[in-house]
Formats: C-alpha cells, structure tokens, sequence
C-alpha cells in the first residue's frame, strides 16, 4: 500500500512498484473509474483485450445487422 498526495493540477504518481504490477510504461493509455469511493486506474490495452474476447463469438458483423435494422424500421415508417 502506498501514500499518495494529490498534485494542485490534479496529478498522482503512480508508484514504480504499481506500475511494474500493471504492466503500464510511460506514454500507456489508462482508463480511470470512481467506484464506491475508490479510484480504478486499468491498462487502456487491458479493456480491449477484454471486449475482444466478448465479441470473439459473435458471428456476423453488428455493424451490418444495425444497418439492416434501421432500414427495416424506416420502411415500416415509411409505409405508415
């Protein structure tokens, strides 16, 4: 655990230790979250990985089938 104190524009440094555990170099992206009253600092390239492998199953292109959606439901707008 470490002590941290707030900077007067807002800056914490991330302790070397922490940041060795995140695996996070100068210059990564971090996503930042408030939680319960805590603060949860993730890797950017941690997430992605993560929404790759949610999306890895799906079949198709859902960009696609939003298209198709969409046109189907101004048709019927359009019809009425």
């Amino acid at each position: 655990m470490y002590s941290l104190k707030l900077g007067a524009q807002g800056r914490v440094v991330i302790p070397a230790p922490v940041r060795k555990a995140l695996g996070v170099k100068p210059g990564d992206s971090l996503v930042c979250r408030a939680e319960a009253g805590r603060v949860i600092l993730k890797a950017r390239r941690e997430i992605e990985e993560e929404l790759w492998e949610m999306f890895a199953k799906v079949k198709g292109s859902l960009s696609q089938e939003l298209i198709e959606e969409r046109r189907r439901e101004a048709k019927r707008e359009a019809e009425t």
